[in-house]
């Protein structure tokens, strides 16, 4: 149903019923934007980028990679700090969605 041979002149083909060249792709654009910005930047001198896949876009930099972290109870006590009152999860549910987060993000 949906093919792709990636490359920068590549065509995507979906259900096989138009093909748009994958450069044109809203989503390829953004990328190779942010693929920009982030090399400018770096170019520039030191920089703490926040995620946009920037350490594979410098990877021939050889960036500095730092994950920071909380414990399960700091991390409840700011959800519970930024929640509105009409927001009222158990303890329970709370770390069941903290864990979901942070499973998404480790992928």
């Amino acid at each position: 149903m949906f093919s792709s041979n990636r490359g920068k002149n590549s065509l995507i083909t979906i259900a096989k019923s138009f093909s748009i060249p994958y450069d044109q792709l809203p989503s390829a654009k953004i990328h190779q934007a942010q693929y920009s910005v982030i090399q400018d930047m770096a170019a520039q001198g030191d920089r703490v980028i926040v995620g946009r896949c920037s350490d594979y876009i410098l990877r021939e930099l050889h960036p500095i990679n730092i994950f920071i972290y909380a414990d399960i109870k700091t991390k409840i006590a700011r959800c519970r700090s930024r929640t509105g009152s009409n927001e009222d999860l158990s303890e329970n549910e709370l770390k069941k969605r903290i864990r979901n987060i942070d499973k998404s993000r480790s992928k």
